[in-house]
């Protein structure tokens, strides 16, 4: 089967796993119009057993982040693979939405806490590629460690588990910190379930990761590198049978990539524009536990029909809010960034704020004005800090060679107008969309 990656058949179960996966199939229909899978991702399943209780899911996410995740299932088979049912819906309706990856892990987690039976787990790795801002996030919880590689196979980075695996106990979304990577052309990213490096050849050794760095060492191309992996494993284990299910993710971000992934996204039609409008309000527990655009994004998009329109409505919504949290809420300075692990600092400050916030206040004014065959969407986003020199601050948009004030920019190029007012406190913005009737 070639619709996603591949799926390595083993021995006398190949034919049931194919008809497993066929287009009948139950799992095959959750993921062919979910799975995104760009020309830079390879992946494959070793299975030991009809079903797998390995999980792979790729989704590309409103704002352009590409999100992974590899998973691996208590046990084999059947009962195995109910976990995985319960998983895949919650993480595509999630990412599709816009979600913060540590809210969807949030969700995720209580979902099997809540259904999966106390013996019964989730190892799970959530890997989010920002191309746009060259960026690499990887949370860890009970999977082997992630490799990251130059292109000819040289370690630079393993990330190990940080957390315990999934549906033990409760998770708080502000207790989880992905680990924070910068990308660079030619690296490599692998992520795999246990049973890839824990693979045992018939004198009792383990393939193990030194293994698997030499394999991946010796692959020239993109797919020689995955293809070696398997021909290393195949010869090392010989006739001997899997003990556990095998699942494999590769990465090359190669220099088409680290730009703005664009998903081939279905068209769905337009609602002639009406007239409506949308008021938020979030005070400062609200802020904390909430994660708004999304659900303002779906609001908005149900409404009117918008969803050609919904990348960049996520994209200015998510930053209007962002930068009304920040920089007048929380007063964070982006200069930060430009320091050594300047990423890194920005956002721990910003958690450490936002749990210590107390009276932080933003609205959000949202009207849809129709106008001849046009409707205009006009944004209000207001917040209760201090403001700050906007009129500085948008002279040197054009020019800015920073690691911060990029967002503005964007603002400015995606809609038809762009003000601050109230010294900064209020952000305004109008987005304009054409309604194409469609021929009888």
């Amino acid at each position: 089967m070639q619709i996603f990656g591949s799926f390595i058949l083993d021995g006398s179960i190949a034919n049931k796993i194919k008809d497993m996966y066929d287009a009948d199939g139950i799992i095959f229909n959750i993921h062919k119009d979910l799975f995104y899978s760009p020309k830079n991702l390879q992946w494959a399943f070793l299975a030991q057993d009809i079903l797998s209780g390995d999980m792979i899911s790729s989704a590309l996410g409103p704002a352009g982040k590409h999100v992974i995740m590899v998973a691996d299932n208590t046990g084999h088979g059947l009962s195995a693979s109910i976990g995985s049912l319960l998983s895949y819906q919650l993480f595509y309706t999630m990412v599709n939405k816009g979600f913060d990856l540590a809210v969807i892990i949030e969700q995720l987690n209580q979902k099997l806490y809540n259904l999966l039976p106390v013996d019964r787990f989730l190892a799970a790795c959530f890997i989010t590629i920002d191309y746009e801002m060259k960026v690499i996030k990887i949370w860890n919880a009970g999977l082997p460690d992630v490799i990251i590689t130059d292109n000819n196979g040289v370690l630079k980075h393993k990330i190990n588990s940080i957390h315990m695996p999934l549906g033990i106990s409760s998770i708080n979304k502000f207790d989880i910190t992905p680990v924070r990577i910068d990308l660079n052309i030619g690296d490599y990213i692998y992520c795999y379930t246990d049973g890839l490096t824990e693979s045992f050849n018939p004198q009792g050794e383990m393939f193990g990761q030194d293994r698997l760095l030499k394999s991946i060492a010796e692959g020239k191309t993109q797919k020689g590198k995955f293809k070696k992996i398997f021909e290393k494993l195949k010869i090392f284990r010989s006739n001997q049978s899997l003990h556990d299910d095998v699942a494999l993710v590769q990465v090359c971000c190669d220099e088409s990539f680290l730009k703005t992934t664009k998903k081939q996204n279905v068209i769905h039609d337009t609602r002639e524009p009406i007239d409506w409008k949308l008021t938020f309000e979030f005070s400062a527990n609200s802020i904390r536990n909430i994660d708004p655009i999304p659900i303002i994004v779906h609001t908005m998009t149900d409404i009117q029909g918008l969803q050609s329109h919904r990348e960049k409505l996520y994209l200015i919504l998510s930053e209007m809010y962002s930068n009304a949290l920040e920089h007048g809420v929380l007063k964070l300075d982006s200069k930060i960034k430009n320091e050594e692990n300047g990423f890194l600092k920005y956002y721990e400050l910003r958690e450490s704020l936002l749990k210590e916030m107390v009276d932080g206040k933003i609205t959000i004014n949202i009207e849809h004005i129709h106008k001849d065959n046009k409707g205009i969407i006009c944004i209000l986003v207001e917040d209760n800090g201090d403001g700050f020199d906007f009129i500085t601050v948008n002279s040197q948009l054009e020019d800015n060679k920073n690691e911060f004030g990029r967002g503005l920019a964007l603002l400015s190029n995606l809609c038809r107008k762009y003000n601050h007012f109230n010294e900064g406190r209020q952000l305004q913005v109008e987005y304009e969309w054409k309604f194409l009737e469609r021929k009888a």
